[in-house]
């Protein structure tokens, strides 16, 4: 074991294992508030990190995401790693850079269906990588044991969190369908739908689709025109009178959305169903 300090405002440990050790070579290292901080590279390592405070401005091969502060996010091998602080709130992380013992890492990562996490927002747990950080610092002489333990036991973590994620963002896209039907007299925004859940415009669009095959925009209206349709079929009522009652922006608006889901004008429609 020995220490380093890299170009940047950093502290970072260097880790030798032993013969049988399952990580051979690997850094634990303290990345503190850098404007000028950027790494790029593409090696057979894995970096696993924890954001303290700011953001990080990650681009993992062709994807880009932005790491906060209680954020855990993990760079996979042989992949574009290419990351630096916001220059106006860089960044405070704690890292392990697994550079020997990546078929352990591996192993784990493919065990708990990883390969494609890159980012776990608010996991706000550092306790992993602070007790390595301190253990190596202080040349305890289990270290060894604790860090690949910790390792096994922080991507379970997150494979625990990510799955609660996913079960609350169900829950959660499921409450937001309910909202829809229930409202589809009225105009909702996808930002109306956003501040509902809480979630972005891009995650919202995303888990919404994974969930019901649809954006949850497309849905309202597809809500609206199924309406429309009963009262063309069963009333005489006009047509700008159920633009009107189905909140749409206009007739035109209503006409045009109408004929994208049936493949009809309201109009069309209307005069099929008087004469069956």
């Amino acid at each position: 074991m020995s220490f380093s300090h890299s170009r940047f405002h950093e502290d970072i440990y260097i880790y030798y294992g032993m013969p049988g050790d399952p990580i051979k070579k690997a850094f634990i290292g303290i990345t503190f508030p850098d404007s000028t901080y950027e790494i790029s590279r593409t090696v057979p390592w894995y970096s696993i990190e924890y954001v303290y405070s700011g953001e990080c401005v990650i681009q993992h091969d062709k994807e880009i995401f932005v790491a906060k502060a209680g954020d855990f996010f993990m760079l996979h091998p042989h992949v574009l790693q290419h990351y630096y602080s916001n220059p106006k709130n860089p960044c405070k992380k704690i890292f392990f850079l697994i550079r020997g013992g990546i078929p352990f890492v591996q192993h784990l990562v493919n065990d708990y269906n990883l390969s494609s996490v890159l980012h776990v927002p608010g996991f706000n747990n550092p306790t992993y990588w602070e007790q390595c950080f301190d253990a190596i610092k202080n040349k305890e002489p289990n270290f060894s044991r604790l860090f690949h333990l910790n390792i096994h036991a922080l991507l379970n973590d997150v494979a625990d969190r990510l799955t609660f994620m996913e079960n609350n963002q169900i829950s959660t896209m499921r409450d937001l369908k309910a909202f829809l039907e229930r409202n589809v007299t009225k105009q909702i925004t996808i930002d109306d739908c956003c501040e509902l859940t809480g979630m972005g415009k891009s995650q919202l669009s995303k888990v919404f689709k994974q969930t019901f095959d649809t954006s949850p925009i497309a849905y309202f209206i597809q809500l609206k025109i199924h309406a429309a349709k009963a009262i063309l079929e069963k009333t005489n009522i006009s047509i700008s009178e159920i633009s009107a009652m189905y909140a749409f922006y206009d007739v035109y608006h209503f006409s045009n959305a109408f004929k994208k889901y049936t493949g009809h004008s309201p109009t069309e429609y209307r005069k099929y169903f008087q004469t069956i």
